[in-house]
């Protein structure tokens, strides 16, 4: 079964892939990736909800009120991390024109979303652990730090000599690479 997943997953990234074609219209482009993007996010969640319903053992109402806490808290995160990328690259344009004063006011933004995100990451995983067992909560706890360090490692694998080539280069310029560019990557 893990190996089925693993192909639908490498066939999602691959097809996902060759949608955005080279062009030079940046509108175009623009909206390609974004339909990438939500293309890969879509089938790599279902890969994930399903190998989580295939360890958990729910019951058929269970599992939907499982589906709902947890898509919510996808949608939540996914949310969370968009506004964190705007705000990083607020951040390093405040930094490039040398406007010190904003650069302090995006820093107390990007706090005040990282701590709202944090609270209400909190309460979903609350809401979770009272829907599982200890052991049910356990094993998704433990699912998702493993599925996070898998796709990663996946990521890494089909990306040879892009890390070495930012070494090479003496790493991201002042500032780092903007946020938005670095997560698209």
């Amino acid at each position: 079964m893990r190996k089925v997943y693993k192909i639908i997953l490498i066939s999602v990234l691959l097809v996902a892939a060759t949608v955005v074609a080279d062009t030079d219209d940046e509108e175009v482009y623009a909206a390609k990736e974004a339909y990438r993007q939500e293309q890969v996010h879509d089938a790599l969640n279902t890969v994930k909800e399903n190998q989580l319903l295939d360890i958990l053992y729910l019951t058929p109402d269970e599992e939907g009120e499982f589906l709902d806490i947890y898509r919510e808290l996808e949608d939540l995160r996914l949310e969370y991390r968009k506004e964190k990328i705007a705000i990083i690259d607020e951040l390093q344009e405040n930094l490039a024109v040398g406007d010190i004063a904003a650069v302090a006011g995006t820093l107390n933004t990007l706090e005040e979303n990282d701590d709202a995100g944090a609270s209400d990451v909190k309460n979903l995983r609350s809401e979770m652990r009272e829907l599982l067992q200890d052991e049910q909560y356990g094993k998704f706890i433990v699912f998702e730090a493993n599925f996070e360090k898998k796709l990663m490692r996946l990521v890494m694998d089909n990306r040879p000599g892009e890390l070495e080539e930012v070494y090479e280069e003496g790493g991201f310029p002042a500032g780092g690479a903007p946020a938005s560019e670095a997560a698209n990557h």
